[in-house]
């Protein structure tokens, strides 16, 4: 098997270059002549680089043989970007283009750089003349700032001598440098002015911000930014990864009702988003059927993370996806030994949470064994309560499953408008329940409406639900879809149709705009106002002109940034310091190429679950991945002298944390448990680009309990040339 081809192709045109791809070509199905021979053309992308081509043939009578060979695509004239690979709101860059003049003669060249999210420190910087002499290669640099209020970056690239030429376009995403203020009010009247007063901040304290009114006849209005959390979450465990997949089925299940404010849902996406889901979640999976965080070889499994993702699975098949039923069916196996388990590693809690999964999906748990845990019914936290109520009303035991959820309001405040839960989430000793005091509340409210739907407290606390949210979704995931479940389960005991509406909205004097409402598409209206055109510092009436019958809800939210280009760190029940400092002489003082080791260093004075650290990177840096085959190896007996010394186990975090991921744009570590202590984590980034980034702070966090955090301190960083 052998190829016969040009070692080299010079690529004619790439003036604004796009169409660049890491794979050209994939064909499994080529045919050749009765000579064993097959002629391919391939138009090769505008990438300047070696292709690795493979062939592997195969006969009727199972022979097989294979080929390899390189092709490379290249230009005389050839632009190459130095940038970094994201940036912040007001970074200083010295960008760069690197120049190749491969042709026979010195040329001068007319070297530029356009785009948008930026701009030049000078203009002097845009386009500039440079001689190259003939076989080298020089670097043009371009000085920008980016700008405060860019969401990304384009850049355009170009170098002319007059008779070659060579472009690259490329874009880059920008994070703000902000701390973003969010006030929000939810309800719904069917009058013209509900009980609402707004008052605006001044332009000294919110320079920028807009009032949004969200608009619909279905309190499914508020369900669309709770999807769009879930979907981009940046992080991606066992929980979170069902959590998306149970936010994915509910997106399918409303795209006939065009939720939202696109209107139209791409269902392709989704479901392509679904199966990818399932796929994930099956890697989670340990021996003994059981589901662990993130699957390393340290996970262990959780009884009630079990149960989660188990359920989601089944919703899954139930809505027509391709599920392996024997991941299932281990994970069944592995439930049923939970409820009937007496270990001291099995609470209550887990007990109660596998039973009642099982019998939602229709799965064999006997009355006896509800028994049983009914007897524990002192040790039981409120929402084991819940759980083990709705259980009992499966089994049509109704006047049980009442008394349970009348032992559950004795947590519930109630006040004229709203109700919610807050009081202890969990027993001691069931913190893998991922519950936080919103998730529970929306469990309340999901057992009320199934076991006493009449009560007068359950209006009031999907109310207090609504209230509960910041940025339109829960405190975490688990309690994010939760929250969403309840509130569709709502939706469909109590919403009907209504005529179409037309909604005229106001605050004060200030008209916002109109939008048309029907109940039978459940469409919501969007209406956006820039803080600038309201008035400021006073309170004024949230009001509505319409015309039509039935229910309006409303979802309000003023949301605006300060500045923070100096943040000061802060500490609420852990605490994390940032430390940098050069691997050796010559990478002081810091510049592009210079090598750093950075050490966090966490202190938890208490035992925390679940705990999340993330450490982002200024833009300017690359972080070192040691594990990788073409790292510098020789730096992890060197830099990091610490990181696999045995003899510090109790205090290095390596040892605690199961999970470690390395991005463009941070450090995350995840660990299951941490005792109280001191811990340090060290790792190596690399000085890639020269300017002056913002360095946002490190943050240490429980997943499930995010009150308990620290945040360390962030602030410009100068990296020389």
């Amino acid at each position: 098997f052998f190829f016969k081809q040009k070692t080299a192709y010079e690529i004619p045109k790439r003036d604004w270059s796009s169409d660049v791809c890491s794979s050209d070509l994939w064909n499994p199905t080529i045919i050749t002549d009765a000579n064993g021979k097959a002629l391919i053309k391939v138009k090769l992308p505008d990438n300047l680089t070696t292709w690795n081509v493979l062939g592997i043939a195969s006969t009727k009578k199972q022979t097989f043989g294979a080929g390899y060979t390189t092709v490379l695509s290249q230009k005389k004239v050839m632009v190459r970007p130095i940038k970094p690979r994201f940036a912040i709101q007001g970074d200083h860059i010295i960008l760069g283009a690197i120049v190749h003049n491969d042709q026979e003669n010195d040329r001068t060249f007319t070297v530029s750089l356009k785009g948008n999210g930026f701009r030049f420190t000078s203009e002097k910087s845009a386009t500039q003349l440079v001689h190259i002499p003939a076989g080298k290669r020089v670097a043009v640099d371009f000085p920008v700032d980016i700008l405060r209020a860019a969401t990304g970056v384009t850049l355009q690239f170009s170098a002319r001598d007059g008779t070659r030429s060579d472009g690259l376009v490329v874009n880059i995403p920008v994070h703000p440098l902000t701390t973003s203020q969010s006030v929000r009010t939810a309800g719904s009247t069917t009058g013209d002015v509900p009980d609402e007063r707004i008052i605006i901040p001044s332009a000294e304290e919110a320079p920028t911000g807009n009032m949004t009114v969200s608009l619909a006849s279905s309190m499914l209005v508020y369900l669309h930014d709770a999807i769009s959390f879930l979907q981009t979450y940046p992080y991606a465990c066992a929980e979170q990864t069902s959590s998306t997949l149970a936010s994915n089925l509910t997106l399918l299940k409303l795209s006939a009702l065009k939720i939202g404010t696109t209107g139209v849902i791409d269902r392709e996406r989704v479901e392509s988003d679904i199966r990818r889901g399932i796929q994930r979640l099956y890697t989670f999976q340990i021996p003994g059927g059981g589901f662990g965080y993130f699957g390393s070889y340290q996970s262990r499994a959780y009884p009630t993370l079990t149960a989660y993702v188990y359920d989601s699975l089944q919703r899954a098949k139930s809505d027509g996806f391709e599920v392996d039923d024997s991941v299932l069916e281990n994970a069944e196996t592995y439930l049923t030994n939970v409820v009937a388990s007496a270990e001291g590693s099995v609470t209550e809690g887990d007990r109660v949470y596998a039973a009642y999964v099982l019998l939602k999906n229709q799965k064999d748990v006997s009355s006896a064994q509800l028994a049983s845990l009914l007897s524990r019914r002192s040790y039981l936290s409120t929402l084991s309560k819940t759980y083990l109520a709705e259980s009992f009303f499966i089994l049509h035991d109704k006047k049980t499953a009442a008394s349970l959820l009348s032992d559950v309001t004795s947590g519930i405040r109630i006040n004229t408008t709203t109700a919610h839960f807050e009081a202890r989430v969990t027993a001691p000793n069931e913190y893998g329940s991922m519950a936080t005091n919103q998730g529970v509340t929306a469990r309340i409210a999901s057992a009320m409406m199934v076991i006493d739907p009449k009560n007068p407290i359950l209006p009031k606390l999907i109310r207090g639900m609504l209230e509960q949210r910041e940025d339109g979704h829960w405190d975490t995931t688990q309690s994010t879809v939760l929250s969403m479940n309840t509130l569709l389960a709502y939706v469909g005991m109590t919403e009907k149709s209504t005529d179409a509406m037309t909604v005229e909205a106001m605050i004060g004097d200030t008209t916002l705009g109109k939008a048309l409402l029907s109940n039978s598409s459940r469409k919501s209206a969007t209406l956006q106002t820039p803080l600038a055109s309201l008035p400021r510092k006073q309170a004024s009436e949230l009001s509505f002109k319409r015309t039509g019958s039935g229910i309006l809800y409303y979802d309000v939210v003023m949301q605006y940034d300060k500045a923070a280009a100096k943040i000061d760190p802060f500490e609420q029940g852990m605490g994390i310091t940032r430390m940098m400092e050069p691997v050796s002489k010559n990478d002081a003082p810091l510049h592009a190429g210079s090598t750093m080791k950075v050490t966090l260093t966490m202190t938890v004075p208490e035992t925390r679950h679940f705990v999340a650290v993330e450490s982002p990177l200024p833009a300017g840096f690359e972080a070192i991945d040691v594990s990788f085959q073409n790292a510098q190896h020789q730096l992890v007996t060197t830099a990091l002298q610490k990181v696999f010394q045995w003899a510090d186990w109790s205090s290095n975090a390596i040892w605690r944390f199961s999970h470690i991921e390395f991005r463009d744009d941070r450090i995350f570590l995840f660990a299951e448990d941490l005792p109280p202590g001191v811990y340090t984590y060290e790792y190596l980034v690399r000085a890639t680009t020269p300017g002056t980034f913002y360095e946002l702070p490190a943050r240490i966090f429980e997943m499930y309990n995010p009150e308990n955090f620290g945040q360390g301190a962030g602030g410009p960083l100068l990296i020389r040339k």
